[in-house]
């Protein structure tokens, strides 16, 4: 993908994850996945933006030992919500014992560490 297309799927996924959060969807599941896909997106454009083009990055394994490796203050986050998405999507056990408070621990994730995260010129 091109950065305008990472910004635009980030963009689209965003407005989805808002909808779902607006509409109270019980489907926690989904709303982290949503969250984990657009904060992919975040990364890949702001890899993009330090000249790292997405398309030497395959696998999820590669996105995020390239954001440990570029934005480190963000890392430990990004890879949570990467967890978390791939446990409620593939192990998906008790999916409906996830609680509000552990849906709001990677909404906060995603409001306060990732969404504003801007790379610097001196990122590594």
């Amino acid at each position: 993908m091109h950065i305008h297309q990472h910004d635009n799927q980030y963009n689209y996924n965003e407005e989805f994850l808002n909808w779902l959060l607006e509409k109270k969807s019980k489907y926690f599941d989904w709303i982290i996945t949503v969250t984990f896909y657009t904060s992919l997106h975040k990364m890949h454009s702001c890899l993009h933006a330090i000249g790292i083009k997405s398309r030497y990055i395959k696998k999820h394994k590669d996105l995020n030992d390239y954001v440990a490796e570029k934005f480190p203050s963000i890392s430990a986050g990004y890879v949570l919500l990467y967890e978390e998405c791939r446990r409620v999507r593939y192990k998906q056990i008790e999916l409906n014992a996830i609680t509000e408070e552990d849906l709001n621990k990677y909404l906060d994730l995603w409001r306060n560490v990732i969404k504003p995260f801007v790379p610097s010129a001196s990122s590594p």
